[in-house]
């Protein structure tokens, strides 16, 4: 990408990404209408708040106890709640976050 396209890109001076910008930094590759659609790029996030139950609870000792991140956990290991390929290419860019990331209604039904 040459530094000419990023200036058509981003046509007003304080728009523009600076050399830290971590999505340019890792993806290099794509078309022109796809790096013009990248900046408006937006992740919606819901904020869930767990305040106790069975569903965060593991069976322990034939009894359901409450564990630490227990919920978290099991839902990063179910492929409908949580999208495990795309999580892993956020994490390369922002590794600091570590969030859910629900996959694409088409992959369920797929």
């Amino acid at each position: 990408m040459s530094s000419n396209s990023i200036v058509e890109l981003y046509p007003h001076p304080n728009l523009r990404p600076s050399s830290n910008d971590v999505f340019l930094k890792h993806i290099t590759l794509l078309d022109a209408q796809a790096q013009q659609t990248l900046p408006k790029l937006t992740i919606p996030k819901v904020l869930v708040l767990y305040t106790g139950g069975t569903i965060g609870m593991k069976v322990l000792r034939n009894a359901y106890e409450p564990v630490a991140n227990f919920l978290l956990s099991a839902l990063r290991g179910m492929n409908i709640m949580h999208d495990t390929q795309f999580a892993e290419t956020m994490n390369e860019i922002d590794p600091a976050k570590s969030f859910l990331y629900l996959p694409l209604s088409g992959f369920i039904y797929d």
